[in-house]
């Protein structure tokens, strides 16, 4: 396979560099939890979502980044 501009493969960076920011942000938001004294009130009041139901989000934004890089370096 022969690729027109090889050197926007580069762009395959941005990937490891996402997830990184990505789990920064989920770190920092446990940081900012505030501790309550009725904790099952707040249960009660969580949505009812998997762990990795939340993922898939952003899960399907990587693969379209990946989708485009691949896309402009023009095999």
């Amino acid at each position: 396979m022969k690729l027109l501009w090889p050197w926007l493969l580069l762009s395959f960076l941005l990937i490891p560099l996402t997830v990184a920011v990505y789990i920064w942000i989920l770190r920092r938001k446990r940081r900012l939890v505030v501790c309550y004294t009725c904790r099952l009130g707040i249960r009660a009041a969580l949505p009812k979502r998997t762990r990795w139901r939340q993922q898939v989000p952003f899960v399907l934004f990587l693969v379209g980044i990946a989708s485009l890089t691949t896309a402009m370096a023009r095999p």
